[in-house]
């Protein structure tokens, strides 16, 4: 009885590797990442130095060979002397990604929406905003280790907000570097 339960046991143990993915973009692999900037500007003729910071951490999944579906999230926070805004956003993303087994990097192309909450403050005010945002993106993930990468993402966000009844759009581009932590 022990040495059956002892085979099932690294029967178990071994299963996970015999279906283990044979690279980065293969069906049942994870890309953990996690994007952030920091800005800060000012001169002569601005009272206040305006300071952004951008923090945009995403976990993907591979349904099939070289797709993916995934999270993302953002956190803005925009601040000039006693104002600031502050957003936050969550949402999925559906994605293609290329390369195999012998690829050093993998190209990829991602449309993602965020459900967005914007919180405005300064001197004896602070209002509230809601909206989303379509992002379309392309990047690259460089290896740097088997299961570290650097990325490099430009990504194109059109934002829809509602504040107090009014509703307006707006569009950014945003160029981006971070760090993936590629599980396969």
């Amino acid at each position: 009885m022990k040495k059956l339960m002892t085979t099932i046991v690294i029967l178990l143990l071994c299963s996970t590797a015999l279906h283990a993915q044979n690279y980065a973009v293969d069906k049942g692999a994870r890309i953990i990442m996690g994007m952030a900037s920091y800005s800060s500007y000012g001169g002569a003729d601005i009272e206040h130095r305006y300071n952004v910071i951008s923090l945009t951490p995403g976990f993907n999944y591979f349904v099939a060979s070289h797709i993916f579906l995934g999270i993302g999230l953002s956190y803005n926070r925009q601040s000039q002397g006693k104002s600031s805004m502050t957003e936050i956003g969550v949402g999925p993303n559906i994605g293609f990604a290329m390369g195999d087994r012998t690829s050093k990097g993998h190209p990829y192309i991602a449309l993602g929406v965020r459900y967005r909450s914007e919180t405005y403050s300064g001197d004896g005010y602070s209002d509230k905003a809601t909206g989303s945002a379509i992002i379309l993106a392309g990047g690259y993930i460089q290896k740097v280790k088997q299961h570290i990468g650097i990325i490099l993402e430009a990504a194109y966000h059109i934002m829809n907000t509602s504040e107090n009844g009014d509703s307006y759009s707006t569009n950014m581009i945003a160029v981006s570097v971070g760090i993936a932590g590629l599980l396969y």
